[in-house]
């Protein structure tokens, strides 16, 4: 009955809401993984679901070629989306009969190799197969040291193909292959259904790979076994990749013929990778010790034990939350986490040995200071000059760090990604490289505390993506506006990047923080960089604090005034000098300071033009320094 009912709501009302997808899938795994992979010591290390908008890539390739895979096939492999996409929480690949590149059909092929790499366990995937002569739909892997020994010295496990056409339709094949003595060698077995076929409804293809063995399963159930023990069988004692592709013709199936009809889709539900948690290298973090409150903005030394039961660690890496805070490759596995700002982090190591297992240690909670209050994602503000991500912006939640339309509904999960999946912003893999916030709507914020290393005046740059006009956001500091609306301009796709830059930035040395505010939603954003163009102090640490200066009314159009706040009991000489957005001098006047409130009156001579300009009062070796607005 429980099949039955995720069946009925994922394939039939294509539920997108991604925590009932894994219900579901555990639910049916429950019935359908059989009994000896439940008498194991199994543990779920990787689970593809296909949720966003977009394959993830930090796990998979698009692999782009027309070179027939060596076995002669008629496609070439796309990364369009007219090829390879997601709909409704699945992966669909799709080959269709065209001209394309001297090829008269197009599909796709997508990889795992140097992301995800597995030696040993169960390797399942829920897949709707295609029909039809010169269909060749596989689910297989690949040695990961292909490039090195080429094929067949890899070593292949096909954990599923089937070749379309009348009377093969019913019918799947998982085969392993290796090099003999400088010879192909292969060992096969199939399966057929009993009546109908693999494209009538989605069925569950797996292969449960041990040191002794390799058993295949169709639906829970065993059809095919190798015997690896042998010694000339050590290619299937090695990390191995993933591979999803859909061919067209080829050796084995032949061409399409008159009663092939196109497109055809493959769909792939999920993918799932179960490892024997007796063989994971062990890991526990040992410092700093559970409970206590740590003094704000000091030294913490992250420490770990990491073991292998059956080989060596290979290296220890050590996050908070999702964010990489340093990585060891011998013992003693430590860091030392700096001058670290208050608010509760979650601290955790992850231990990689040299099979490629790894295991996560417990979830340390660590408060700085009494409270949990906003804090910087990395324990100390974004350094500017300097690159700002996306994704990491402040601790806080819904209210303090970030403002999301609908935190609760998507709860982090609608993006498919294993980056801050507790939390409510949509985050997602970035064509770049990384990730990128992603779905932003109107009125939605980010915030990101950052330390201004040096006073000066800077230039926004940003990296955003979107294929609408209109798109729009403003930038704030500490509160106040310090860009105005920058609109987006349509960059083609939300994973098309644009760069947008916005000169005449005045930041002033010290703490703030930065707030990205969408006006106009419906963009994408991978990352802001503040560059440094005008430097206009020497030594910031000098800086005194009790010195300020504001300039009334601001913007203008004929004259303003400059205040001046001035702590110190003795008179100040200094020149107060105004620049334009160049950085050029245009005006410069001897002032005395005294303490207490200083006004000093500015005519802009009527030749100036309208625009950006910049007012500089030196104490000391530091300018201290004000935007104003002309206006003619």
């Amino acid at each position: 009955m429980n099949k039955q009912f995720c069946a009925f709501n994922k394939d039939k009302v294509m539920v997108k809401n991604r925590l009932f997808k894994i219900f579901c899938y555990l639910l049916t795994g429950f019935f359908l993984i059989p009994s000896f992979l439940k008498g194991q010591n199994y543990e779920l290390v990787w689970f593809e679901n296909f949720s966003g908008s977009q394959l993830d890539l930090s796990s998979w390739t698009y692999e782009v070629n027309g070179n027939g895979g060596g076995n002669n096939e008629l496609q070439y492999y796309t990364d369009r989306s007219d090829n390879v996409f997601l709909e409704d929480g699945k992966l669909i690949i799709q080959a269709k009969k065209e001209n394309y590149l001297n090829k008269q059909y197009t599909s796709a092929r997508i990889i795992t190799q140097n992301k995800k790499f597995y030696k040993y366990g169960r390797i399942e995937a829920r897949i709707k197969l295609p029909f039809g002569k010169g269909m060749w739909p596989a689910f297989w892997m690949l040695g990961g040291n292909i490039d090195n020994v080429g094929w067949p010295k890899c070593g292949e496990i096909d954990i599923m193909e089937m070749i379309g056409g009348t009377g093969n339709d019913n019918r799947i094949y998982g085969t392993a292959h290796w090099d003999n003595n400088g010879s192909h060698a292969s060992y096969g077995g199939s399966k057929s259904l009993s009546s109908g076929k693999f494209a009538d409804d989605f069925h569950l293809f797996a292969i449960e790979w041990t040191k002794n063995s390799i058993r295949w399963y169709l639906d829970g159930n065993q059809y095919h076994v190798i015997d690896i023990t042998p010694a000339e069988l050590q290619e299937f004692h090695q990390n191995y990749f993933i591979i999803l592709n859909l061919a067209v013709g080829g050796n084995w199936p032949g061409s399409p013929d008159a009663t092939t009809s196109f497109p055809q889709r493959m769909e792939v539900d999920y993918v799932s990778v179960y490892q024997d948690r007796s063989e994971f290298p062990n890991v526990t973090l040992t410092n700093p010790a559970a409970g206590n409150i740590i003094e704000p903005f000091s030294d913490i030394q992250i420490s770990a034990d990491a073991s292998d039961p059956d080989g060596s660690i290979l290296k220890v890496e050590f996050f908070q939350d999702d964010a990489l805070l340093g990585v060891v490759e011998q013992p003693p596995y430590n860091i030392l986490w700096e001058g670290i700002y208050p608010g509760c982090y979650n601290i955790k190591a992850k231990a990689t040995d040299n099979s490629g297992n790894y295991r996560f240690s417990q979830m340390l909670n660590i408060k700085v200071g009494e409270h949990c209050i906003q804090a910087p994602y990395l324990g100390v503000p974004i350094s500017v000059p300097g690159l700002i991500e996306a994704e990491n912006y402040d601790i806080g939640g819904q209210g303090i760090a970030y403002n999301d339309s609908d935190p609760l509904i998507n709860n982090g999960l609608q993006s498919g990604t294993q980056f801050r999946q507790s939390e409510g912003v949509d985050i997602q893999t970035s064509g770049e490289g990384g990730y990128n916030v992603g779905w932003i709507e109107d009125g939605e914020w980010l915030n990101y505390m950052i330390s201004v290393k040096s006073s000066g005046i800077y230039s926004l740059i940003v990296r955003a993506a979107t294929p609408n006009s209109g798109s729009k956001f403003r930038i704030e500091i500490d509160g106040q506006d310090l860009t105005g609306s920058v609109n987006i301009l349509s960059t083609g796709g939300y994973q098309n990047w644009g760069t947008i830059t916005r000169p005449g930035i005045n930041l002033k040395y010290g703490d703030h923080v930065l707030k990205i505010i969408a006006e106009k939603g419906g963009f994408n954003l991978d990352n802001l960089t503040l560059r440094l163009d005008f430097p206009t102090s020497v030594k910031e640490t000098e800086l005194e604090m009790d010195n300020e200066i504001y300039v009334y009314p601001n913007p203008f159009n004929n004259q303003t005034k400059v205040i001046v706040n001035y702590s110190d009991s003795r008179p100040f000489d200094t020149k107060l000098v105004i620049y334009n957005g160049l950085g050029q001098q245009l005006h410069a006047e001897p002032i005395t300071i005294y303490k207490g409130s200083n006004e000093f009156p500015i005519a802009m001579n009527y030749r100036m033009n309208s625009g950006i300009y910049f007012i500089s009062i030196k104490f000391n070796s530091v300018n201290l320094v004000r935007k104003v607005m002309y206006l003619k």
